[in-house]
């Protein structure tokens, strides 16, 4: 039900959580990180708390600079419409957004994939995770102070502008496993797959192997 309540939590308390996972359950003493969009912010998190552990991480689809005052009014109007009209309503509408309008005939099994993969999200879970979202800080810096550092980001991403992905990119010490892709929205792991794995592959492989 949409009407459940749950504690609040931060950006912060997800990533030591996902940290302690690692380094207690899977015993990794070393870790990459690579995560798409909310997930790239828990990665940020996760580098500058535990930059000991971290070889390098990836942002796909995603932002090291925090929100700006007009994306924390939308974060808030879209939790107020979350807990008014329950998670699934709100993604259904939301998620064939994500993707490029000329992707979305072709992808009409991904979107659906994607959909259905929030069925088991909870309303309360989601307008938390918007708030968390808002709250955040900037961690642009780490782009710069990490040597290995993978960034993606679509030409048509409605979620971030050209410029800020450009932004980004433009401070990373090594562009070359890094791009901004055409025809491309939000979610380039449907969008763009082959090229995707392909870049995160020679990425992975340029820090274990050098």
């Amino acid at each position: 039900s949409y009407n459940e309540k749950i504690n609040p939590f931060s950006i912060e308390d997800i990533a030591s959580r996902i940290h302690q996972h690692l380094i207690g359950q899977f015993s990794l003493k070393e870790y990459i990180l690579i995560g798409h969009s909310l997930g790239g912010y828990i990665a940020l998190a996760m580098a500058e708390k535990f930059s000991k552990n971290i070889k390098g991480f990836g942002l796909i689809n995603s932002t090291s600079f925090k929100d700006s005052p007009e994306k924390i009014e939308n974060r808030t109007k879209t939790a107020e419409f979350i807990e008014k009209h329950g998670a699934q309503f709100f993604l259904r509408n939301f998620v064939p957004n994500l993707f490029m309008e000329e992707n979305r005939l072709a992808l009409e099994p991904e979107i659906a994939f994607v959909e259905n993969m929030g069925l088991d999200v909870s309303s309360s879970t989601l307008v938390n995770y918007m708030h968390a979202m808002k709250m955040r800080p900037a961690r642009d810096y780490l782009l710069n102070q990490y040597e290995h550092v993978l960034f993606i980001g679509g030409e048509n991403d409605l979620q971030f502008s050209l410029e800020i992905q450009q932004k980004q990119l433009n401070v990373l010490r090594n562009k070359e496993f890094s791009k901004i892709m055409g025809n491309v929205a939000h979610m380039t792991m449907y969008e763009a797959p082959d090229q995707l794995q392909k870049l995160v592959y020679n990425f992975l492989k340029s820090i274990i192997t050098p």
